[in-house]
């Protein structure tokens, strides 16, 4: 699956136009992920099948949009890490003013220019750069831990076991049939 990481480059675009992606496309460098926010609005594309070719040459790490692209087909064939929050066919103006490289808000996430963008096909987040080290820290730690858990689970022993299943049911005071569902 398709995960990147990279700093931010951040643009607001007045819903129904895209000039500003074009601009942030414009500016950014390689290993730069776009950042592209319309406040959610689902009309007017701000993304499409002519940027990711220019994406792609580009370097552009990955994007992320709240708001919608177009030419998903192009899209997945560019081989290019694209999330967006909708999907339209409608064309954009390329007239209205917006920002870029200014802090944005992302599918309810305030995005600042230089933020670390981390993803893969689950998820997006957004890491202040100065908190990067640690976090990196505890990912580390935390799939070590998942490593260990699925090694166990693989030589036979279940989740159930490993949470004390039992143990939380009881004391969330569940209340469970042991045999067959039909039977109960």
């Amino acid at each position: 699956g398709k995960c990147f990481v990279g700093p931010a480059v951040t643009a607001y675009c007045t819903p129904g136009d895209n000039l500003m992606m074009h601009a942030a496309l414009y500016y950014a460098e390689k290993g730069d992920v776009l950042v592209i926010s319309n406040g959610g609005v689902p009309h007017g594309a701000l993304w499409g099948g002519n940027a990711t070719v220019q994406a792609v040459r580009s370097g552009v790490a990955a994007l992320v949009i709240d708001g919608p692209a177009r030419d998903i087909a192009q899209v997945r064939d560019g081989h290019f890490g694209v999330w967006a929050t909708s999907h339209t066919v409608s064309k954009p103006g390329k007239e209205a003013p917006g920002s870029v490289n200014t802090p944005i808000t992302c599918a309810g996430v305030r995005v600042c220019p230089g933020d670390i963008v981390v993803g893969d096909e689950d998820s997006v987040i957004v890491i202040d750069p100065k908190d990067v080290e640690r976090l990196a820290k505890a990912a580390r730690a935390r799939m070590e831990r998942d490593r260990v858990m699925q090694d166990k689970i693989a030589a036979g022993s279940t989740l159930f076991e490993h949470l004390h299943g039992d143990e939380q049911l009881r004391k969330v005071g569940a209340v469970v049939s042991d045999g067959p569902w039909n039977k109960a």
